[in-house]
């Protein structure tokens, strides 16, 4: 009996997560995302694609609005920007895609960039506790 009150709670505050509205509309969030490629001189080139809210976490407390380009829009020479993340204060984050370790000016692999390994050993070139003998 106890579980079935335990998963009933869960089901009801699932479900009433899920039919609150978003602090921030749509057309809100089509506005701000329209805005953002009109400061940046892109309507000509890039259009509003899809629009999308997404959950933040498991509870689905925190949405955000997903706003993706018709084509990505070009930031550095290995970077575009494929769309927006436009959170329920009306502030925005860019979905910027690029290829990892890859140095700007080269575009190269480069295994010590911002995410590359500093030490260049691998697990396989360090000894291990199962190589000790007594």
């Amino acid at each position: 009996m106890k579980t079935l009150w335990v998963a009933l709670t869960c089901a009801v505050l699932c479900t009433a997560s899920l039919s609150a509205a978003p602090a921030l509309s749509a057309a809100q969030a089509v506005a701000i995302a329209q805005a953002s490629l009109h400061e940046r001189g892109l309507t000509a080139a890039h259009y509003i694609s899809a629009l999308k809210l997404e959950a933040g976490d498991a509870r689905r407390s925190k949405h955000h609005w997903a706003v993706t380009w018709s084509t990505p829009v070009r930031v550095s020479d290995v970077k575009k920007e494929l769309g927006l993340e436009i959170k329920m204060d009306g502030s925005i984050v860019s979905l910027v895609k690029g290829p990892a370790n890859r140095s700007p000016t080269t575009g190269k692999f480069d295994p010590n960039g911002p995410t590359g390994l500093q030490n260049h050993r691998t697990r396989a070139d360090r000894t291990s506790i199962l190589d000790l003998k007594h």
